[in-house]
């Protein structure tokens, strides 16, 4: 046998050093869209009310935004300030290539803001994890451009005989749906009396609501996952439907009877109205019930109603032999007819209808409206427990620098400044936010996680961004603002959607340069 030599390499290479450079510093900053799509333009075309089967268009499309190729570098950051030349013209420039979005950010400091390229945006992943079947269904519906599904339409208390109405504002649960805290205009009296907004509180000047009929006809089907077979009784109304299960995932709405959708004819007042009043609105709606420190107030400004409905949801892999979920109707419950599931497969499945005798629809199927979201460092000052420490919070921004000047900030209906130490003012204004304390060491964790749930509505998840990225207290933004650009997405859009990774946003020194975008600088003492 011959002999076979052995050797030892030992291959050693240098790890370069890694810099890491860092600027907390940034200037106030608030960035909100006024172009808003009212009346649905969007729809205004629209003219097929068959059961909705459309061709599912990739979301790169639908933004129409050209990506950089190879090492071709980006011009317009996602956000991006040059405040290193002050200029005694603050409006320089200002880009942006979506004209419907409404989000709204403030943001506190000093110097700069660094930009919020698509690279330092954290994208939405998708996670094996196992959703329940309200949140499969809202998920499932976010494609149909009629805004944010409910997976209980039946009215809570303590809403009216109208069920949800413009100018609702509560919270909301994939489970539970929508719940009412108050009413900005039927409430004012208890507003006014509270004082939490001020001596001058005034109602927020909110165009009448319209009511837009038949938004949904009796008969449309709004499916995800499965085929749908629908058979008419002699009196045109629906007498049964077959809905076979073509996906491990899906969800199906049946429009039982016809639903209208009711809406502000413009929310522009009103959205002015929370970007002055976000502090006083959460003191007062906390006043009324308490909210957990992940909530935000959801702002009622269209829903769609109807008399009776039927849904169903699923998330397990079809069985050949159980995959059908059949409805039919067995009668009428007043002149409402009514609907039950004789078959459901593997999908949880539910039907209802209004208890009202038919005066007036309140079974709501679909919520439009403004989605408000607060720091964990603005809630904290709210229960005025922040200590007093100079390192800042991760996650939701950093921290900005002492109170400004009084006059340099956005001041709501009751006037006061809100600083570091003071949250009685009505605006959106600074935030401070520190680690330290009693609670040092201490650290929470949800069970179950609440994940899916912060994820599910577009509008969180948006909001969440903006606090994530910026020193802001309260993060703003509406329904349609995703509800267009996800009408007809994959499954695997809606779950990568961004808007921040859509929008182009290039400030210098800003202010009003366009009517579609609003910029303020703030100076600091």
């Amino acid at each position: 046998m011959a002999f076979m030599p052995t050797v030892n390499l030992n291959l050693a290479a240098t790890v370069p050093a890694l810099t890491i450079s860092t600027d907390t510093t940034r200037p106030p900053l608030l960035i909100s869209n006024t172009n808003t799509p009212e009346a649905h333009p969007a729809q205004a075309n629209r003219t097929d009310k068959s059961a909705i089967s459309r061709i599912v268009r990739p979301l790169s499309r639908l933004m129409k935004r050209r990506r950089p190729s190879g090492r071709e570098q980006r011009s317009n950051h996602e956000l991006s300030l040059d405040a290193t030349t002050p200029s005694a013209n603050l409006a320089e420039s200002t880009t942006q290539s979506i004209e419907s979005s409404s989000s709204l950010f403030y943001c506190n400091g000093d110097i700069s803001v660094s930009s919020a390229d698509s690279d330092d945006i954290d994208r939405p992943t998708v996670r094996n994890t196992t959703a329940t079947r309200p949140e499969v269904y809202i998920r499932s519906m976010l494609t149909s451009g009629k805004g944010l599904a409910s997976w209980s339409p039946r009215p809570r208390d303590p809403v009216g005989e109208r069920g949800v109405v413009p100018g609702d504002v509560g919270t909301f649960s994939a489970q539970h749906g929508f719940k009412k805290i108050f009413n900005l205009q039927e409430d004012k009296g208890a507003i006014r009396s509270s004082k939490i907004f001020g001596k001058n509180y005034s109602l927020p000047k909110m165009d009448h609501v319209v009511t837009h009929k038949e938004e949904l006809s009796v008969g449309e089907m709004i499916v995800k996952g499965t085929s749908v077979k629908t058979q008419y009784a002699p009196d045109g109304e629906v007498a049964s439907c077959e809905f076979r299960m073509l996906e491990p995932e899906g969800a199906v709405l049946a429009l039982t009877s016809s639903a209208d959708l009711e809406e502000f004819r413009s929310h522009v007042e009103l959205r002015d109205f929370i970007i002055d009043n976000a502090a006083s609105l959460y003191r007062y709606a906390n006043s009324i019930q308490r909210l957990d420190y992940h909530e935000s107030l959801y702002i009622i400004t269209g829903c769609i109603k109807s008399d009776s409905w039927a849904l169903a949801a699923y998330n397990d892999l079809p069985d050949p032999q159980n995959n059908v979920l059949k409805l039919i109707r067995t009668g009428s419950s007043g002149s409402t007819p009514a609907y039950v599931w004789t078959d459901r497969g593997t999908a949880e499945a539910r039907s209802g209808s209004t208890q009202n005798g038919g005066t007036h629809k309140d079974q709501c199927l679909f919520l439009q409206g403004f989605k408000v979201a607060f720091s964990a460092a603005f809630r904290s000052r709210m229960k005025g427990n922040l200590p007093n420490f100079e390192d800042s919070c991760d996650g939701e921004g950093t921290s900005d620098s002492d109170a400004s000047d009084e006059n340099d900030r956005r001041q709501g209906d009751g006037g006061g400044n809100r600083n570091s130490n003071d949250a009685r003012g009505g605006g959106i204004g600074s935030k401070r936010c520190s680690r330290g304390g009693p609670s040092d060491g201490l650290f929470v964790e949800y069970f179950p996680n609440r994940r899916t749930e912060d994820e599910l509505h577009p509008c969180d998840r948006i909001n969440m961004q903006l606090l994530r990225h910026t020193t802001a207290d309260v993060a703003l933004s509406h329904d349609d603002d995703w509800r267009f650009a996800l009408e007809n997405a994959s499954n695997m859009d809606v779950r990568r959607f961004n808007i921040l990774d859509s929008n182009t946003v290039s400030i210098r020194n800003g202010k009003l340069l366009r009517v579609s975008l609003i910029a303020e600088r703030r100076r600091h003492l």
